[in-house]
């Protein structure tokens, strides 16, 4: 009502049930006016939460999506072994299948650039194919062989971390879901200082249980296994077989 410049004094002048109708008309609009406002306002809320809502379920299948990606590749390199000497590429030869050499060259290459993820300046060393091609063995061995190369040229020494112990040389007990597995860390991997490699006693020969017995040698993130609570030091007296 006073939004179109009437003023008290003209409201005042009004006969009473003309003013009083006003009136309530005007509290009436009011509230109507207070009402498409909050829906309004609740219906701002309810789209910022629906694209937030959008973006968390997206952000959430990009993480699967990558832990998915990760945990295949992971898997393909523990069956294969991670090759860090350019020498163990001639493990391949000792494959007889053409298209298992092939998948066991690709795991190289593929764990180095997802899980790792190892720079290189020459980014065609992740490629294994090629215009539509696939690249062949030999091009996907040398490849492998730089990639290893690349790697050693980077730290191989255990760094020193404040909330975590040294761990190469040490024997120690990893739990998983599975269960709990004795083992000894080998080393650090060469380029790559977060990661250790890690022979359990399971797979080592009874009768000798020598490293160079181990039928496996695997690699992890032991510093974030001992952070998380998934690894533990043991002394070499209170060592207890599995």
């Amino acid at each position: 009502m006073f939004v179109f410049n009437k003023t008290s004094d003209w409201l005042e002048a009004l006969p009473v049930d003309e003013r009083n109708r006003m009136l309530e008309d005007s509290i009436k609009e009011g509230r109507q006016i207070r009402t498409k406002y909050q829906e309004r306002l609740k219906e701002i809320e309810n789209k910022r939460k629906e694209k937030l809502r959008e973006k968390q379920i997206a952000l959430e299948r990009k993480q699967k999506a990558a832990i998915k990606t990760k945990t295949k590749h992971t898997s393909d390199v523990i069956y294969y072994g991670l090759w860090q000497r350019p020498d163990e590429v001639d493990d391949i030869y000792e494959i007889t299948s053409v298209t298992e050499k092939r998948k066991a060259l690709i795991s190289q290459i593929r764990f180095r650039q997802k899980v790792l993820k190892q720079v290189v300046v020459d980014k065609k060393l992740y490629f294994v194919s090629e215009k539509g091609k696939a690249l062949p063995l030999e091009k996907l061995k040398s490849n492998v062989i730089k990639l290893i190369v690349d790697a050693t040229e980077g730290p191989s020494e255990e760094r020193v971390a404040r909330d975590v112990p040294l761990f190469v040389g040490k024997k120690v007990l990893h739990t998983f879901k599975e269960g709990k597995w004795n083992g000894r860390v080998l080393s650090v991997v060469k380029g790559f200082p977060e990661f250790y490699n890690i022979v359990y006693d399971c797979d080592l020969d009874e009768s000798t249980a020598t490293i160079s017995s181990a039928t496996a040698i695997y690699t992890y993130k032991l510093k974030q296994e001992y952070r998380d609570g998934n690894l533990e030091i043991l002394p070499e007296a209170d060592i207890t077989q599995n």
